[in-house]
């Protein structure tokens, strides 16, 4: 597993939970 992919899922991760917050 690459950095550049698990920083990019943990970013994605982020904006699922703005959105479940929102």
């Amino acid at each position: 597993m690459k950095v550049g992919g698990a920083s990019l899922y943990s970013v994605f991760v982020s904006i699922l939970f703005l959105f479940y917050f929102l």
